[in-house]
């Protein structure tokens, strides 16, 4: 039998005492607590509007569906209500309008006309027609306002003007006039507002003209004193009872509530009362005024808002201060707070946000813990075992199970469930909250606080016992706990052991520890560890049932099992079996789970994308590999006809401005050299396909591989560990093209022109051609060979063409996400593509200047590797080097007259090319002649030391200086053209006269002797011819 308590609430037969209490231990990491301020719905009020309360008690049909009632005065409006609120959605459920009768309501109470059916019935005081006056409302149900009336109450009986307090008491009203004299009358009166004959009027003992207030729950008035209150009971009238309240000025406020009530002053200090006592439980002040104050005393809390609505402050009745509630763009309507009188900490209120008027829903929240776990007994082995717990949390979204372990706690079962079943501890925790959504019509705001469970550990309780209930046969050597949980978390109890009463030993073969259900990544090792006792110490052998099958020996011996994870052990079953040649046992078994890496988010998408799905296409590592054996793992993946396999079900989105495309696929493709001995596998998971919008494209994958040994199957075999994404090909022509809803692709796998050398320094050579180095950086080595034009059955070593189909949808791509590149998908910046000669993509172009002007050339070429660039200067029919000219942009400063043809030359290890030619056209500056002394000051020769001072060519060493190039061996001694210069190097520079120089051979030394002979005239003739040619 089970029985169950929850909120408080006793359901079947618990009986007290049948259990030992163990508390179970404190978690470790606290759950958090929070607390939730959520807009209900907008609110037909002004933001000026004010409440009053009306209690509603708790026996009731009002209480019993779960709902509030207040009074609104919203003289902006003109207008005058009462509004039933659901007490814990917050939102309106009813109202009566009490315009026509009421220009403001000052009090209201509630009583239901048990006469009349139990219908709810509520009498309003307020200002009518500039008067005072009293009504009441009927219902023609006991929890709505439905077909509401409104009728006066007045006469001799109810006098509005002299009238102190009316409310419900016992089976008919309790009314009290203040007479002429001062004095306070209390008259009994039925419910239709007549006097009880037999209770004749009561002159009550309250002097001074105090405000009173009534708790009808149990018929005590209360009377406001300074520093003080009174209380008569209805029951005792002429006795008052004087409660002191120390720190107390003139006590404004009193609010009673199920035996308690608080009393405060308008300075806000607050006292909290045992009104069955008569004493004070507590005083404290509030750090401020406060517009409106609760009690509840199911939480023992009270609430106070601040003045400024933007704060309610909590306390317990204890005086201790509790987390605040924090509103932050909100301004509470004064007197709309509403507080539970439950273990429900739900309170529901009206705020104005942004100038409008919203109903709010105020939650604290958290998850259950686990208080109380009976022991667990058992005469012997197989008996029933009574299992008791208690447990208090928050919400009554709640469920319980009991879990049992055969692993020491590593795994856990419920027990209803075999043990193969059991899946890893997951132990205590709090679920992630969701995020809040965007304010209600942009202005209400959704917050949420993290607070301490100051006092409030929880507001539900859930208790249960079930008795004598037979455990499963092996977990009476177990752990056995209790978890609780709900939307917002689960905890589970420490774990409890059986105890056995008998006393007697036991000596069979059983296993103490059994095997737990293990999840590995496939192609890596699976442990598994079982525990058994017995006398004489039973023998160890394992066995294992692969889908479903029979159960087969492994070959292992031991208290250990270590089995390597492939695709036919994905939900096998693995138990151990122990016997000592008099006894034999078999433990529980435990279930393998064999998984890959997940499948990777599609990346961002360009605007104009669209949705694809249901993506197919042939994935056919090489011709080498259609001798290999295949398997699948996972849906959307199957065998290929005749070769590779075929993914289905991709999703990911296309352009069709630009033809990028982005594609992922769900599966699993397994390859099996020689058919996979030693377990030797390459498995391929979850390709990805990024098209660039210039045809680029790459597939990518996660990976994973088992060497089998190594080549031959005779080393240690070894395995990657896990998966890794890698790029296992690159394009450079692929397309992406689509007809009306159908989305073609397609591409050729690069191969020719990837030179690979390998990081191990153990192979230095370098491979000529091959997949992508990102893969096989990552592949063992002993296995790259297969994917290397190593020179053995190079031409079956390519990646085969690609091709493929997806359904092209209306929907528009999400631009959320990170984005992925179709050229560096991994985001790493490794070149994975084949190399590329050089292609000029920027040409140069010509201009005109003027002599000791500066101009910029510049250049541009693509290719991998980058390509080095110089920069040429034709002289005559050849073309010369410019030195130092190796950057992509080149400057020429101090223009010196004449025609330069120029060009850019771009090489790599793949081509050579150059650009377009630029002519630099360099006319002359105009310079003035001075009459005195007309030498040309552009080449002021001295006709006396024929040697040119601009260019000061010694003609004993015709060696030029600038540009000392020996004309035995015309290399430039600085050094050989370097490479080109990275993007934002500094652009190279050279001078006009280096420029006019360059390609201009210098006189051998021969011919310098002679000029020496022929004299200073035959020199200047040759000279000048240089200069002229050099131009």
């Amino acid at each position: 039998m089970t029985s169950l308590v929850w909120g408080g609430v006793l359901i079947g037969a618990l009986v007290s005492g049948t259990a030992t209490a163990s508390f179970a231990a404190p978690a470790a990491d606290p759950p958090a607590a929070f607390i939730e301020s959520s807009p209900v719905e907008a609110s037909e009020r002004s933001a000026s509007a004010t409440f009053i309360q009306v209690p509603v008690g708790s026996s009731n049909p009002l209480a019993y569906a779960d709902r509030t009632l207040q009074v609104v005065n919203d003289p902006d409006a003109g207008a005058t209500a009462l509004e039933l609120l659901d007490r814990f959605g917050g939102q309106r459920v009813d109202a009566f309008d009490l315009s026509g009768t009421f220009t403001s309501v000052e009090s209201a109470s509630l009583f239901h006309d048990y006469d009349a059916g139990n219908l709810l019935r509520v009498i309003v005081v307020g200002e009518s027609a500039g008067a005072r006056a009293v009504a009441v409302v009927t219902s023609t149900t006991g929890n709505s306002l439905a077909g509401a009336t409104i009728t006066p109450v007045g006469g001799p009986v109810v006098d509005a003007a002299s009238l102190r307090l009316i409310g419900a008491a016992s089976s008919g009203l309790l009314a009290v006039h203040e007479n002429s004299a001062g004095e306070y009358i209390a008259q009994r009166l039925t419910y239709g507002f007549e006097p009880v004959g037999s209770r004749p009027p009561v002159t009550l003992p309250f002097e001074g003209s105090p405000e009173l207030f009534y708790d009808s729950s149990y018929a005590d008035m209360y009377a406001a004193k300074d520093g003080a209150i009174e209380q008569v009971s209805l029951f005792s009238p002429t006795e008052l009872n004087r409660i002191e309240l120390p720190g107390l000025g003139l006590v404004t406020t009193i609010e009673p509530s199920q035996g308690q009530a608080i009393a405060a002053d308008d300075a806000g200090n607050v006292a909290v009362i045992d009104t069955f006592g008569r004493s004070v439980t507590s005083t404290f002040a509030l750090p401020g005024a406060a517009s409106s104050i609760e009690l509840n005393p199911g939480l023992s809390e009270v609430l106070a808002v601040s003045a400024s609505g933007d704060t309610i402050w909590r306390y317990g009745t204890d005086g201790t201060p509790r987390a605040t509630i924090d509103l932050p763009g909100l301004d509470v309507q004064a007197g709309s707070l509403s507080a539970t009188t439950g273990y429900n900490m739900t309170h529901v209120l009206t705020a104005a946000a942004d100038g409008a008027s919203y109903r709010y829903r105020v939650n604290y929240l958290s998850r259950y813990e686990v208080m109380f776990v009976g022991d667990l007994a058992a005469s012997e082995r197989g008996a029933g075992v009574d299992l008791s717990f208690s447990s208090k949390g928050s919400g009554p979204d709640v469920s319980y199970a009991w879990e049992y372990s055969l692993d020491g706690g590593a795994s856990w079962a419920e027990r209803s469930q075999g043990w193969d079943q059991a899946v890893p501890d997951a132990g205590s925790f709090t679920a992630p909250r969701p995020e809040l959504p965007a304010p209600l019509d942009g202005r209400a705001p959704y917050l949420r606080q993290d607070v301490a469970s100051d006092g409030i550990i929880a507001p539900f309780n859930l208790s249960a016992t079930a008795y004598n209930v037979t455990l499963p046969e092996a977990s009476y050597d177990g752990l056995w706990r209790v978890r609780v949980t709900s939307s917002l978390g689960s905890a589970a109890s420490e774990p409890k052991a059986v105890s056995i009463s008998n006393g007697e030993a036991d000596t069979s073969v059983r296993f103490t520890r059994h095997p737990s259900a293990t999840t590995v990544n496939f192609g890596q090792s699976a442990h598994f560890t079982v525990e058994a006792v017995g006398e004489p110490a039973p023998t160890v052998t394992w066995q294992i049932s692969r889908a479903g099958g029979e159960w087969e020996p492994v070959g292992a011996e031991g208290s250990t099992l270590e089995l390597t994870a492939g695709l036919a052990e994905d939900g096998a079953l693995v138990r151990a079996v122990a016997a000592n040649g008099a006894d034999t046992a078999e433990s529980q078994p435990a279930r393998l789970t064999v998984v890959s890496a997940d499948v990777p988010a599609i990346g961002a998408a360009p605007a104009g994308a669209v949705v694809v799905t249901d993506a197919a296409f042939t994935l056919d590592l090489n011709t080498y590999s259609h001798e290999w054996a295949r398997a699948t793992f996972g849906d959307n993946v199957s065998l290929g006809d005749p070769n590779g396999f075929t993914f289905s079900a991709g999703t990911g989105w296309t352009s069709a401005e630009t033809g990028e495309t982005q594609i992922v696929w769900d599966g699993n493709a397994v390859y099996k050299p020689y058919g996979g001995m030693n377990g030797l596998n390459v498995t391929f998971s979850h390709p990805y396909l990024a098209i660039g919008a210039d045809g680029r494209a790459a597939l990518t994958a996660d990976v994973f591989w088992n060497n089998g040994g190594g080549m031959g199957g005779s080393g240690e075999v070894g395995n990657s560990g896990g998966f890794e994404r890698v790029v296992i090909a690159t394009f450079v022509d692929a397309t992406a093209a689509i007809d009306g809803e159908t989305l073609t692709f397609a591409g050729t796998p690069e191969w020719d022109d990837r030179p690979y050398v390998a990081p191990e320094l153990s192979d230095a050579r370098e491979y000529e051609s091959s997949f992508p180095p990102s893969f096989l950086d990552y592949m063992h080595p002993e296995l790259r060979p297969w994917f290397l034009a190593t020179g053995n059955r190079n031409s079956e070593k390519p990646m085969n063409p690609i091709a493929g189909t997806a359904r092209v949808t209306a929907d528009a791509a999400s631009g959320e996400g990170a984005v992925i590149s179709a050229i560096d998908p991994l985001g790493d910046g490794v070149y994975q593509f084949a190399d590329a000669a050089p292609v000029v993509t920027t040409q140069p172009a010509s201009v005109s200047a003027v002599a000791g002007d500066t101009v910029v050339l510049t250049a541009a070429a693509s290719g991998y590797p980058a390509p080095r660039v110089v920069w040429q200067r034709l002289n005559g029919d050849e073309w010369v080097d410019v030195a130092g000219a190796v950057t992509p942009s080149l400057e020429i400063t101090e223009l010196v007259e004449g025609e330069y043809s120029l060009r850019a030359e771009f090489t790599n290890r793949r081509g050579v090319v150059v650009t377009e030619v630029a002519v630099v056209t360099v006319s002359a500056a105009e310079v003035p002649v001075d009459p005195v002394d007309p030498v040309d000051p552009v080449d002021p020769v001295d006709p006396v030391d024929p040697v040119d001072p601009v260019d000061p060519v010694d003609p004993v060493d015709p060696v030029e200086p600038v540009n000392p190039v020996d004309p035995v061996d015309p290399v430039d001694p600085v050094g050989p053209v370097a490479p080109v210069a990275p993007s934002g190097e500094p652009t190279s520079t050279v001078t006009g006269e280096q420029l006019a120089s360059t390609g201009v051979q210098a006189s051998p030394l021969w011919i310098g002797a002679l000029a020496l002979l022929l004299g200073g005239g035959l020199f200047l003739v040759v000279r000048g011819r240089a200069r002229r040619q050099a131009e």
